[in-house]
């Protein structure tokens, strides 16, 4: 949020002392007293050090703030994740991308996605329909879109056809 409000202040034109007095500005009272308790980070050249004030400010405060992963339980919220009733694919897939960011799973990311809509999906066609085929992710989301707009429209086209019979029933009354 702060990158944002610096990004609204035109912030690109301060300096990196200025972006940090801004910084610990907006941290509050409470907030300056942490970072002052704080453990200063040495300034680098790059390669992931901080180069000036303002990055060494904001390394810290990330240092601090940011909790540490389990990824054995950061996988388990993955793999235990299932499909709501109500939910569609396209919800489900985007909680599973972003279970997915902390479970560091590398390469592997789109295919364990792909499998966990394959196992915890909650049409029984789609799971069907993935099961028979060897898919990537995407092909996957398609399919599941697909079948569910076709899942869709045929409750349409069924709710009309009941509509019709009731009033041709009550016409030959």
């Amino acid at each position: 949020m702060f990158s944002t409000y610096l990004l609204a202040i035109a912030g690109d034109r301060y300096t990196p002392v200025w972006k940090q007095a801004i910084l610990l500005h907006h941290l509050g009272a409470e907030g300056r007293r942490i970072y002052d308790d704080l453990p200063e980070i040495p300034l680098g050249t790059g390669d992931g050090h901080p180069t000036n004030v303002y990055e060494m400010s904001l390394l810290m405060l990330e240092k601090h703030f940011t909790p540490k992963l389990s990824i054995v339980f950061e996988r388990h919220k993955f793999f235990s994740r299932v499909q709501g009733q109500d939910e569609d694919i396209m919800s489900f897939v985007a909680t599973l991308r972003g279970l997915a960011v902390t479970c560091d799973f590398r390469d592997l990311s789109d295919s364990l996605i792909r499998d966990q809509i394959v196992r915890c999906t909650n049409n029984k066609k789609v799971k069907e329909k993935l099961l028979s085929m060897d898919t990537t992710l995407e092909e996957s989301i398609q399919v599941a879109r697909s079948m569910e707009h076709t899942a869709t429209w045929m409750k349409e086209i069924e709710k009309s056809s009941t509509q019709l019979r009731d009033t041709d029933d009550k016409s030959t009354i």
